[in-house]
């Protein structure tokens, strides 16, 4: 299998954003810090002089340390949505690991962080072009236990057998992606299956219960070999139309 990487993908983009904000305000934080440090160092030497304006002194102490103590939250709240952000780069990390680790030939192109040309919808985590039709692979790093109704996804509350809903958009998102791919594609005259995924890519996901027709294979990123290999193969596809297929997609190998 051969992987083609064109962007940064969305959760890497996050993360890096939310990395270099963290690290300015954690860096003003510490800088108001030290500041605050230094006026309370001049305040206790020089205190006999101060002692008219030490009220003064000791607002702008609260002041500064008000100001620090904030910037540094601040700071770690950005550094926690990066961490939230570096999760989703390591379930797409772990769908291309597993996949190679499965010996998928070199007749299959996983294309990471692909965007549908002409359109507004986010870019798709990984497209999987090979003899068994295309395969729209969208990477989730949740972890729990998980049911899927339709288009929702529903979450296990803990110690209860109770379920929330976790997001009504996933499925709807992914399905869109496929219509969109479909339509692209037979602009080109070209018309091929295509498969959308909904792939869990924690180590402490558990999908109980498939509910309805979701219109989107759901699964652990473990099964997804599996369930790739029990496609069909098409006795049409072949290196013309591989050819065919990344010329129209705007892909150089």
């Amino acid at each position: 299998m051969r992987i083609i990487e064109l962007d940064k993908s969305y959760s890497e983009k996050k993360g890096d954003f939310y990395d270099i904000k963290g690290k300015r305000l954690g860096i003003i934080g510490l800088f108001i810090g030290l500041i605050t440090l230094l006026v309370i160092f001049l305040f206790l030497k020089y205190n006999q002089v101060l002692a008219k304006h030490s009220i003064w002194f000791l607002i702008l102490i609260i002041i500064l340390a008000i100001l620090s103590t904030r910037f540094i939250k601040k700071s770690e709240f950005y550094f926690f949505k990066r961490d939230i952000a570096d999760k989703g780069t390591i379930g797409e990390k772990r769908i291309i690991q597993v996949l190679n680790e499965s010996n998928f030939s070199d007749d299959y192109i996983a294309i990471k962080n692909y965007k549908i040309p002409e359109t507004r919808i986010g870019d798709i985590d990984i497209l999987l072009i090979g003899p068994k039709g295309i395969f729209i692979l969208e990477s989730k790093n949740y972890r729990g236990v998980f049911r899927v109704s339709e288009t929702d996804v529903y979450k296990k509350l803990k110690f209860r057998k109770s379920y929330r809903l976790l997001d009504k958009e996933i499925i709807k998102q992914i399905k869109q992606q496929k219509e969109l791919l479909e339509k692209f594609l037979e602009r080109a005259n070209i018309k091929i299956p295509i498969y959308p995924f909904l792939v869990f890519t924690s180590n402490y996901a558990i999908i109980e219960r498939i509910i309805g027709h979701p219109g989107v294979f759901v699964c652990n990123y473990k099964d997804l070999p599996q369930k790739i290999f029990s496609i069909e193969r098409l006795n049409f596809y072949n290196d013309n139309l591989k050819a065919q297929i990344l010329l129209a997609l705007g892909i150089k190998e």
